[in-house]
């Protein structure tokens, strides 16, 4: 799992406005802010992650979740591949699997897939998997093993490019925290009249 903190200590100078409100109200003020501001911090990460490995939104997002405590907030995403299947995935008709990405053939994944095919197990699990031909079924030896195809991992691609992602979710997080918590005063200041 990889964690992205970034640090939020230098809204002091914003807090100091949030002293003309009531204690009540600061919290309220504050709590909304705070759960806005994560919510677009989620998205604008899952948005970039999405457009530098070329996959859609959706399996990404999945692999995320953040908390904010103590002035920081993290947002932490999982470190797992993503199973080709949860990417769009397409059985070709002269057999094999395509897999695109969201924007068109040029989208498509690096990698052979001419052998893949789709399968659902016994279990019901629904995945694209390939024959791996040194290795052969305990139960019946003529038979091959196979095994399911990934795609990427997000939390790769973070440790990849950890500095860039961090300076862009700082900087986003502290634009949307002094919007938020500005709107949110001056309607608080609004309803005290």
């Amino acid at each position: 799992m990889v964690t992205l903190n970034v640090d939020t200590r230098d809204l002091e100078r914003l807090m100091a406005r949030l002293e003309a409100l009531p204690e009540k109200m600061q919290r309220q003020v504050l709590s909304r802010a705070i759960g806005r501001s994560k919510k677009r911090v989620l998205k604008r990460y899952t948005q970039l992650a999405s457009e530098r490995m070329n996959i859609y939104q959706k399996p990404i997002r999945a692999r995320m979740s953040s908390r904010f405590g103590e002035g920081v907030l993290s947002v932490y995403v999982r470190s797992e591949q993503i199973p080709l299947a949860k990417l769009g995935a397409e059985v070709l008709k002269r057999g094999g699997v395509s897999v695109k990405g969201p924007r068109g053939p040029r989208g498509k994944l690096k990698g052979s897939y001419l052998s893949a095919f789709q399968a659902t197990m016994g279990s019901g699990h629904s995945g694209i998997f390939k024959r791996h031909p040194t290795k052969m079924m305990a139960s019946n030896p003529k038979r091959q093993a196979i095994e399911e195809l990934y795609g990427p991992n997000p939390a790769g691609e973070i440790l990849r490019h950890r500095e860039e992602y961090q300076t862009m979710l700082a900087e986003l997080l502290q634009t949307e925290i002094l919007k938020e918590i500005e709107s949110g005063v001056v309607g608080m200041l609004k309803k005290l009249g």
